[in-house]
């Protein structure tokens, strides 16, 4: 079971100027249910087999890779005005500083059935 870490409370939907089909999820506040802080986030989506969230928080870059057979789910929880809660973790044997995986649930702790998969650092 995945702990949650993070909140994402404040955001806006806009598409890709470079691409029509890309959705992103510009998140402005995102809190870390540790230690109360503020994070700056920005997650892309897209229409093919997977999506590719790029998010920060703190120092750290965490990039996770995840189908989008579910995403829609977590749009219709934004646009509800519900927050979106994150589970994180950093990669084992990752060098690199807050790289990890993520999950998204919503306020009810409940997964929307994204599978994350470990990807290369380029």
């Amino acid at each position: 079971m995945e702990f949650i870490t993070h909140k994402i409370d404040t955001y806006i939907l806009r598409e890709c100027p470079s691409n029509k089909h890309d959705l992103i999820i510009e998140a402005t506040k995102v809190i870390d249910l540790y230690s109360g802080k503020n994070h700056v986030a920005s997650a892309y989506f897209t229409e093919e087999n997977f999506c590719r969230p790029d998010a920060i928080f703190c120092e750290g870059k965490i990039h996770f890779y995840a189908p989008v057979h579910q995403y829609e789910a977590v749009i219709e929880q934004l646009n509800m005005g519900k927050s979106i809660y994150v589970a994180w973790t950093p990669l084992s044997g990752s060098n690199v500083p807050g790289y990890g995986e993520a999950y998204f649930f919503n306020e009810f702790k409940t997964t929307f059935e994204f599978e994350t998969e470990q990807t290369l650092v380029q």
